[in-house]
């Protein structure tokens, strides 16, 4: 499975709207709008071929991240958005 970069910067933007960090978001540098993140989940999900479930993903990515202590249901609202961008290819 291969996910572009246009899905990339929509997961992007799934996380900057979401923003699971909140007010720390402004104190960290190179946040530059979780495009890391992104690609990490992006790798994350590439290397399993779907087969990871997309909120455990995006949970461990931005908890090893940014040392947050999100759970899986934290997580399901954006991996359904995520899930969404990754079908239209």
């Amino acid at each position: 499975m291969t996910i572009t970069d246009a899905q990339i910067e929509q997961i992007a933007s799934i996380l900057s709207t979401w923003n699971p960090l909140g007010d720390m978001a402004d104190k960290i540098k190179d946040l530059n709008g979780y495009d890391i993140e992104a690609e990490d989940i992006a790798f994350d999900l590439t290397m399993s071929g779907l087969k990871t479930n997309i909120a455990i993903s995006i949970r461990e990515v931005l908890n090893q991240s940014f040392n947050l202590s999100l759970s899986t249901d934290d997580c399901l609202d954006a991996a359904n958005k995520i899930k969404a961008v990754l079908k239209n290819k």
